[in-house]
């Protein structure tokens, strides 16, 4: 969020590929927390 706010426009693709992992832990991290809650 804050490389976009800095940076208007599309993000570069190798700052999206460094994003991408942080993007899926915290997304798989959710949804072991969903599942937790089940």
């Amino acid at each position: 969020a804050v490389a976009a706010r800095s940076h208007p426009g599309p993000l570069p693709p190798h700052a999206l590929a460094e994003r991408l992992p942080e993007t899926v832990g915290r997304l798989e991290a959710r949804a072991r927390a969903l599942g937790a809650l089940r």
